[in-house]
């Protein structure tokens, strides 16, 4: 493999080659890597198992929280896992056979090294 990092050579290569091999290392940015976390945490409130294993399979975190910065004493801090639970047990009171969908998004996460111990806080002294 050849290194090129002058653009005059990569010209040269280009006009004397009949063929031109290019590999390129792309680095992922952190918002992108947010973005894919952030679209986990909304994937695992829906009843979507297929929607959960691709954002894994992309590189979400299934251990990221989202803590964003509170607003006159608000907090929600949550992760994937948290949403899961919570959607499950709303599914629960309802009956619904969404529910094993949940617990089958619920396992994903889990076997995706979800951190069982990251604590779920949501709290506004505002009284909301």
């Amino acid at each position: 493999d050849v290194q090129i990092t002058d653009e005059s050579m990569i010209c040269q290569l280009v006009e004397g080659a009949s063929e031109l091999k290019l590999t390129a290392l792309v680095q992922q940015k952190e918002s992108v890597q947010e973005d894919l976390n952030m679209a986990l945490i909304e994937a695992a409130g829906k009843p979507d198992v297929n929607g959960v294993n691709v954002l894994l399979a992309a590189g979400a975190s299934a251990a990221f929280v989202h803590d964003p910065p509170g607003t006159w004493g608000s907090c929600d801090a949550k992760s994937a896992l948290h949403v899961a639970i919570k959607s499950l047990q709303h599914k629960r009171r309802e009956d619904s056979d969404d529910q094993i969908v949940f617990k089958s998004i619920i396992t994903a996460l889990l076997d995706s090294r979800a951190d069982v111990n990251a604590q779920r806080r949501e709290s506004d002294w505002r009284g909301r």
